[in-house]
């Protein structure tokens, strides 16, 4: 799960749920370095973040629509990873996302 919401500034970024495609990316190289080193390394296909995170913020939170969606989209194709799942607790998913941003 690479939910910019869920990460601390562990890649250097202070607030990883403003800047999702930073996040993504920086998560996305430092797994393909990891697996890299595996004989046969497995597909990866990491759930992303398609919902906003109030508890992070005192006032409005990060909003995550088409544009914040397809960024993470677009970092994870960048690495060369072509699968993702999106969640979304209450099954309320962005509408008109690029999901085959290349």
């Amino acid at each position: 799960m690479i939910y910019p919401s869920h990460w601390t500034s562990h890649f250097g970024i202070d607030n990883p749920d403003r800047e999702p495609y930073k996040l993504v990316s920086a998560y996305a190289k430092l797994e393909n370095e990891l697996l890299d080193q595996l004989d046969e390394p497995p597909i990866s296909r990491p759930w992303i973040q398609d919902f906003e995170a109030p508890w992070l913020y005192d006032g409005p939170p990060q909003t995550y629509g088409k544009t914040e969606v397809e960024a993470q989209i677009k970092a994870l194709a960048e690495n060369g990873i072509d699968e993702f799942l999106l969640w979304n607790a209450g099954n309320s998913y962005t509408q008109d996302v690029n999901y085959k941003i290349k």
